[in-house]
């Protein structure tokens, strides 16, 4: 577009800055953020502030986030004015969608807009500046936090408690600004209770535990990994300068990207396994004499959730098994890993290990084998909807491939538990269990776990191919050790889709 001189316009830019925002490319979402004005003559809405604030927050930017609070406040009446002047400039056409009371554009309209012409929108647009600017009040809130800074963190609360209390009348009857207005809500709740606490995270110690893989998704075929072990740790730390703002912690703490690689390193074979060992045993800065070179599993049980989402259930069940158990929250979106991270931090949650990446490269190339106790899926989505058996997804991984890499990794006797609310769909993944088999005798390589009770509120089951689906929700014998609600859940029971189904086998 920049060689044939084609300017992106607002819809464009918002979503190439929610793809940052996925992948955690912060300094690419700054940069596109700044040649809005600079270059391409764009005025940033409300949805623009909202995304480059929390890539900043992400970032732990703290002065960069209240320099575009001032910024997006200052603009805040020409924004809502939609650009309106006085007087129409000369040679300037009037904007036929302001005339008519609805204009798209807004501020970045290059026609005449009439002060005094009503626009049908506009109380939507204002509720939208309000919540994006409580949304971008809890991400300075949070960044602040992060680092001990409680002064700032503390006023920025109640800037965005303030958006509760002055908008009890907009509340709209839509489920998704409904729930995203709860969400909100069960944030500013989150932080303010580690306010309360004031007591400073160590930051570096969580970022150890964090490792972010490329965030692209394949088909699992792909060589992933280049190089040894050092240069996995280099780039481990690279990710965590980019993405978690690495480098800010560092800053405050006087320590170096150096040590912070050599601790990485502890926690990578030879053969590039992620050591379970060595990740919740980490302490100090890593120096001193190595240790034997060891691909061996962990004496304590690792217990594994794949597509953890925002983190609700997984912080929980590390919470609850502190002592007991590691776990592995393995998640491919980056402001997903971002907001476990932010749990793990908050409830100081240190037996808990957090893989960004996609999980049909990351358990084959990077996990141990006979490694894991337990393997949790919650509500996998289905990867399509058109009522078609025989239609296929590239992008679906969750398949007999994968449930045969899955295999390697379980330990003996290990466990997988599936939780969906689709009924069709975890039928299907309950035959592709089925069909996983040893290559030598034909053997199926799962049995399904018998349990006269896995959950009080069990109504019944039924049989796909040896494997037992129950209608319910999951209880301790099927691995959940807290009931947890997550992101999906709450916004599913929203919409009453209450319907629960699981089934739990394990590796002969």
């Amino acid at each position: 577009m920049a060689a044939d001189k084609i300017c992106p316009d607002l819809r464009a830019i918002n979503t190439f800055l929610r793809g940052c925002l996925n992948m955690g490319d912060v300094p690419m979402g700054c940069e596109i953020f700044e040649k809005m004005s600079s270059e391409w003559g764009i005025i940033p809405d409300s949805n623009a502030q909202k995304y480059v604030v929390q890539l900043l927050s992400q970032g732990l930017r703290v002065k960069s986030i209240k320099d575009h609070l001032k910024s997006f406040q200052s603009n805040s009446v020409s924004n809502a004015r939609g650009n309106a002047q006085s007087d129409r400039p000369k040679g300037v056409q009037i904007c036929k969608f302001w005339k008519s009371g609805n204009c798209g554009k807004g501020t970045n309209c290059t026609f005449f807009h009439d002060p005094d012409v009503a626009q049908a929108n506009s109380e939507q647009l204002a509720q939208e500046r309000s919540a994006a600017l409580a949304s971008m009040h809890l991400a300075l809130a949070h960044a602040a936090a992060m680092l001990g800074r409680w002064a700032p963190c503390r006023k920025a609360l109640r800037l965005a408690e303030e958006y509760f209390e002055t908008n009890t009348n907009g509340v709209s009857n839509n489920l998704f600004q409904r729930f995203g207005r709860e969400e909100l809500r069960r944030e500013l709740n989150r932080i303010s209770s580690f306010a309360q606490n004031a007591c400073m995270p160590e930051l570096t110690d969580y970022l150890c535990k964090t490792f972010l893989f490329d965030c692209a998704q394949g088909n699992g075929q792909e060589e992933t990994h280049a190089g040894t072990a050092d240069d996995l740790a280099t780039l481990f730390v690279a990710a965590l300068c980019k993405s978690f703002g690495l480098d800010e912690v560092l800053l405050r703490s006087g320590g170096t990207r150096d040590e912070v690689v050599v601790r990485f390193r502890r926690c990578v074979s030879q053969r590039l396994k992620l050591r379970a060992n060595r990740i919740f045993h980490i302490a100090g800065n890593g120096t001193g004499k190595r240790k034997r070179d060891t691909d061996q599993p962990s004496a304590v049980p690792v217990k594994l959730e794949i597509c953890s989402g925002n983190g609700d259930w997984v912080v929980a069940q590390a919470e609850a098994e502190k002592g007991k158990s590691n776990w592995i929250a393995l998640e491919l979106k980056h402001d997903r890993v971002h907001n476990i991270f932010s749990r793990m931090v908050f409830e100081q949650v240190d037996n808990l290990c957090l893989i960004r990446g996609d999980a049909a490269r990351v358990i084959p190339n990077y996990l141990q084998a006979e490694s894991i106790s337990h393997v949790f899926i919650n509500f996998p989505e289905p990867p399509h909807l058109s009522g078609n058996d025989e239609a296929e997804s590239k992008h679906e991984f969750l398949t007999v491939n994968f449930f045969e890499d899955l295999c390697v990794i379980l330990a003996a006797q290990g466990r997988l538990t599936v939780l969906s609310d689709n009924h069709k769909y975890i039928r299907k993944l309950a035959s592709l269990v089925a069909k996983v088999r040893d290559v030598d005798s034909g053997k199926a390589l799962y049995s399904t776990v018998m349990s006269p009770l896995h959950s009080a509120s069990q109504a019944q089951s039924e049989d796909v191919q040896g494997v037992e689906i129950h209608h319910g929700l999951p209880g301790k014998h099927a691995g959940h050790a807290k009931n947890a609600s997550s992101f999906f859940d709450r916004f599913w029971s929203n919409g009453q889709h209450t319907d629960r189904f699981f089934f739990v086998v394990q590796r002969i």
